[in-house]
């Protein structure tokens, strides 16, 4: 009687497991195809940014570099070629990952244009 419950909730089990769909939070798939992408290229960096975060680009370019030689310096590793910032705001919320074996960092950023 044991082992007929056993089997019932295996069976159960794994009808339940591939019968559901993958669900994921935030699909990063979506594309945007109103924004217009810009790059800024420094010596050690490319900022990817879209219009209206322009000014959050060029402060991310600005303390990157300034950053880049004292960080390097203490890790005692220089990343191979040049690392990619993408800032974005297609949410409404602020957010970001970074992604080290692809020696890019994401940055979900409110537009900071606009007039206080």
């Amino acid at each position: 009687m044991v082992k007929r419950f056993i089997q019932i909730g295996l069976i159960l089990t794994i009808a339940a497991l591939f019968s559901t769909p993958p669900v994921q939070a935030q699909p990063e798939s979506y594309n945007h195809p109103e924004l217009k992408w810009y790059t800024i290229e420094t010596p050690h960096f490319f900022i990817h940014f879209h219009n209206g975060t322009k000014r959050t680009a060029f402060a991310i370019a600005k303390i990157a570099e300034n950053v880049y030689g004292p960080v390097t310096k203490l890790y005692r590793h220089k990343p191979d070629g040049k690392v990619h910032f993408i800032v974005r705001d297609t949410d409404d919320y602020s957010n970001g990952a970074a992604y080290y074996y692809e020696n890019k960092i994401e940055i979900w950023a409110t537009p900071m244009d606009f007039d206080l």
